[in-house]
């Protein structure tokens, strides 16, 4: 979304959604952050070979035996100290297993509790390796830098004739950015709010919360007198808004504050409230007719006083700041403790089935304008809603009533204990929420705001028929328009893109810098998503770090001080064990089987030869057969088996 922060505060910071502790948060580029995930997975991956060495030394020395065994046994002990990866361990057991499998008792029985081991622990490290970048990820939420402020406002509401070519090149700017922000809100209600959970689409990770659930109660009472509207409302209440879990406004428990809004909206029998056709040309007419045809007949609609010419779509606050509107609704359409908006729909479209929709009603069948036969038309001009939207402020459990926004002062919050941040948050919310109302959305997008303009055929004014409360989805929409946009506009504010608005002009030449020491510590922590930007979790990465030193320190250590514990008890065969299946000691007894040697170092780590540079030559095979495997001396030597010996017969026999 071009209007969002184009940069982000790089260090450690705290997410107060998720406390002192789990919020300690680190962010990167994403650069720098494939890279951290990388070095994590090594990280895991390494402990996971330090774990499974402490897996087999338990193993190895639990099943330690100071008794005699057959060959299996000391091949797994073998494999067991061997060290290999867990992989190659679980390849070696497997193929021990089946080597043995005539030649001694149970041997795959035996060995498939390794297997199994190995295959754990495979499995185990696989899960961990790939979820390492899970367990610190905090889904790429960042505080946002950029340049905080509001728009530069016109300077006073003189009337368009009195503007300056400033005031015109400022209003251009407002315009323009409020009718480009309007549409990418809009754009994201209707993409994100309405299939967030089946798409899950990159737009749809803009802000810390997706979108802003709302209790839908589609037979809700009606919000004018009962006989007013033409069947059951649709209410839908956002519940309590937090300003921080919601809005992405960074700050402290206490700091925080909470809101909520309600709207409700029902049809109503526009045309209780008209005149019949007659040719009588009312003043103001002009001003929306400019070309008017002789003898051609009017219809009026009263829905209330206006200060505009004629009956226009206006919003129209409680009566106690009526002055806030150009238009105050007749006294059955209004009310004093809400904000009031009616929405009139002019139904020129025809449809290709009947439409029993009561906003789109369409029930009379005749061929349309351009000679499409057998098109459902409206038998009326136009139909009504009439919508109310009600807000709350709380601070904890203790909140306004719901009411009117402008029944609460813009500068001055309610006397609900809010402490200087909360003011300061206060104050940014009602304007926020002062800028979705549903007058400020038709201002600006106006036919755009109507979902079942998507399926009209172009200029052929033809459409598919709509269900018969399509007009509920039409101001779930609007309802979900408002709320994207109390999501995005502290977004804006605190660090807006730098978009162009025309040739020679950007946004941030517009934007008056925030001074209010508090807004500015909002600004500066204001979280969204970015995927040019990583977040990690400080404790994540610390106990990833913390338990695979545990690990690697243990395996480290741990042989040593069993070992010398074993030395010193009577044990001490199993430190002998130990030590003898190891590779070096296996070939140490390997070469002095074939009077190479002689060898010290016999229970060491290490065993080296004790002639200084004593050169070893391995056994090598005669013409006539291959050598024997024999327990000989220093100084005997090793002779070839004659052909007509079996090759399985081991003789033990001195020169």
């Amino acid at each position: 979304m071009g209007l969002l922060p184009e940069s982000a505060y790089i260090g450690v910071w705290t997410n107060h959604n998720k406390g002192p502790v789990l919020g300690s948060t680190l962010t990167v580029p994403s650069s720098t952050g494939t890279i951290l995930i990388a070095i994590l997975a090594l990280i895991v991956g390494w402990t996971g070979s330090h774990l499974f060495d402490l897996v087999c030394f338990a193993i190895h020395q639990l099943r330690s035996s100071s008794n005699s065994q057959d060959g299996l046994y000391h091949q797994q002990q073998a494999l067991l100290r061997s060290r290999l990866s867990d992989t190659t361990l679980l390849y070696r057991f497997l193929k021990v297993g089946f080597a043995w499998r005539s030649h001694t008792r149970a041997p795959l029985g035996r060995t498939l509790p390794f297997f199994l081991v190995a295959l754990v622990n495979i499995a185990f490290f696989v899960v961990a390796g790939a979820f390492s970048s899970k367990v610190t990820s905090i889904d790429r939420e960042i505080i946002g830098r950029g340049k905080c402020g509001m728009l530069a406002g016109l300077a006073t509401l003189k009337p368009f004739p009195d503007w300056t070519p400033q005031d015109w090149l400022t209003g251009d700017v407002i315009f323009s950015a409020a009718y480009i922000a309007f549409r990418k809100e809009s754009a994201y209600a209707r993409s994100c709010y309405g299939n967030y959970l089946e798409t899950e689409n990159e737009q749809c990770t803009v802000f810390t919360t997706p979108l802003i659930a709302s209790r839908k109660d589609v037979r809700a009472a009606c919000p004018f007198p009962e006989d007013i509207c033409s069947g059951s409302a649709v209410e839908f209440d956002t519940g309590r808004m937090n300003s921080n879990k919601h809005f992405g406004m960074n700050a402290r428990p206490e700091n925080q504050i909470g809101m909520r809004k309600v709207m409700t909206c029902a049809p109503f029998p526009l045309e209780d409230y008209s005149t019949p056709w007659t040719l009588e040309q009312k003043p103001g007419l002009e001003a929306y007719m400019p070309l008017m045809v002789p003898n051609d007949t009017y219809k009026y609609y009263y829905l209330g006083t206006s200060l505009d010419y004629g009956t226009s779509l206006k919003n129209s606050i409680n009566q106690t700041m009526a002055n806030e509107s150009s238009f105050l609704p007749i006294a059955e359409l209004n009310r004093t403790d809400a904000d009031v908006t009616l929405l009139l729909l002019n139904k020129k479209v025809g449809y290709t089935g009947q439409v029993n929709d009561p906003w789109f009603t369409a029930t009379v069948q005749r061929t349309s304008g351009v000679g499409i036969p057998e098109v459902w038309f409206s038998n009326e001009s136009y139909s009504g809603i009439g919508c109310t939207e009600q807000y709350q402020f709380c601070n904890g459990n203790t909140c306004t009533a719901l009411d009117g926004l402008f029944t609460y002062s813009f500068q001055n919050p309610p006397d609900i204990g809010y402490n200087a941040a909360q003011a300061a948050t206060y104050n940014l919310l009602i304007q926020f929420a002062n800028y979705m109302r549903i007058e400020n959305i038709y201002r600006f997008l106006q036919n755009e705001i109507l979902l079942a303009s998507q399926v009209v055929y172009g200029s052929f004014g033809i459409s598919t028929p709509l269900e018969d409360s399509h007009w509920i989805t039409e101001m779930e929409n609007l309802h979900n328009i408002s709320l994207t946009g109390l999501q995005f506009c502290p977004v804006a504010y605190a660090a807006p893109g730098n978009v162009p608005i025309r040739d020679g002009f950007n946004l941030h030449d517009f934007i008056v810098p925030e001074t209010d020491p508090e807004k500015l510590k909002l600004c500066n922590n204001q979280r969204f998503r970015s995927p040019k930007y990583s977040s990690f979790s400080i404790l994540g990465l610390a106990i990833i770090v913390a338990v695979s030193l545990v690990i690697i320190l243990l395996n480290l250590s741990l042989q040593r001080v069993v070992g010398w514990v074993q030395t010193r008890g009577r044990r001490g065969w199993k430190r002998l064990e130990w030590i003898e299946d190891d590779v070096l000691q296996l070939q140490r007894m390997a070469f002095e089987g074939r009077g190479k040697g002689p060898w010290k170092g016999k229970t060491d780590e290490v065993p080296v030869t004790q002639r200084f540079g004593a050169e070893l030559r391995r056994g090598r095979g005669g013409r006539d057969g291959e050598y024997r495997v024999l327990g000989l001396s220093q100084n005997q030597s090793l002779e070839p088996l004659n052909r007509e010996q079996s090759r399985d017969s081991i003789f033990y026999t001195n020169r």
